[in-house]
């Protein structure tokens, strides 16, 4: 199947006067516009892309969801034996990317995964739904099953023994990326596209406009 034939033209810009000095500013911003397209919904403007790197040196990429974001860096939870987790365990350097196309806008952020303690897991787990945590208790993320019944068969037993709620199982939990690079990509008109980044110097930022 070739593509050739698709193109799409974008209209947007982004001038150096509306940058922030911080990009936590204007990443907050465009968060924000992109929920307002959804009613203020945050379901779609919070999904982004982690991106990976297995001890062979292959790249993995998968969507994930913001959870928090800070000065401090960006959160989000899934199961610490997952292949993401065995990643980030090995080499915790790692990469998050959010596209919206309805604003032909990027914001890839780079930097370093770290834990978060076992309160601040704790706290989140149990604002979870009640189905999530029995789903997050009962799957071993990314490893084999047998069929979608073993998975089943384990969340009607842990709804037995749990009818209210799920303690946290040991190996699930959150990481902070504390970014140190983070780019603004502004689709613009005949490919001419506007992009910015902003590299962490001591506790400033270098901005520099980068070529589309």
């Amino acid at each position: 199947m070739k593509l050739y034939d698709v193109h799409n033209e974008y209209q947007g810009h982004l001038d150096k006067a509306e940058l922030t000095s911080t990009p936590l500013e204007l990443a907050e911003r465009w968060i924000a516009d992109a929920a307002k397209d959804k009613n203020n919904n945050f379901e779609e403007a919070n999904k982004m892309v982690l991106a990976t790197v297995d001890p062979n040196g292959q790249p993995f990429q998968r969507v994930v969801l913001l959870k928090e974001i800070s000065n401090d860096g960006l959160i989000f939870f899934t199961n610490y034996h997952s292949r993401k987790g065995q990643h980030i365990a090995n080499n915790n350097q790692v990469s998050l990317l959010f596209y919206w196309s309805i604003h032909a806008r990027q914001i890839h952020f780079t930097g370093k995964a770290t834990l978060l303690t076992n309160k601040e897991n704790e706290a989140y787990f149990h604002s979870r739904p009640y189905e999530s945590q029995l789903a997050a208790a009962a799957s071993h993320q990314s490893h084999p099953i047998e069929n979608k019944q073993v998975l089943l068969d384990k969340v009607e037993a842990l709804k037995e023994q749990f009818p209210d709620q799920v303690p946290i199982p040991k190996e699930w939990g959150g990481y902070n990326v504390a970014y140190e690079s983070v780019e603004f990509w502004q689709g613009s008109s005949h490919r001419l596209h506007d992009r910015f980044i902003y590299l962490k110097e001591g506790n400033t930022w270098k901005i520099t406009r980068l070529a589309p």
